[in-house]
């Protein structure tokens, strides 16, 4: 994989997300699947996620947000745009 095939994506997830180690299970996630980025809470309940990785896992990425883990209830997962300026790994931030 070159880097050329890496692209940015962002997800707004809401449901039951925040409080039952939904960051650290997408952190988790995402290293799996060879990915930088972050996740946080944000003031509204939801968790804002922001990746850069190979193209082709981004929409088996984007499935398995919507499962979430066991502890989660995710009603929704809205893809975003990325301008971000993304780390080189997966950070988790407040």
């Amino acid at each position: 994989m070159s880097k050329d095939d890496n692209v940015q994506q962002g997800f707004v997830v809401r449901g039951r997300v925040q409080g039952v180690g939904y960051r650290y299970w997408v952190a988790r996630l995402a290293r799996r699947h060879d990915m930088a980025g972050t996740a946080r809470n944000t003031a509204d309940g939801a968790v804002e996620v922001h990746v850069r990785g190979p193209e082709a896992d981004m929409p088996r990425f984007e499935a398995r947000l919507l499962e979430g883990p066991f502890s989660a209830r995710v009603t929704s997962v809205t893809r975003t745009e990325s301008d971000q300026d993304l780390p080189l790994e997966f950070w988790i931030l407040g």
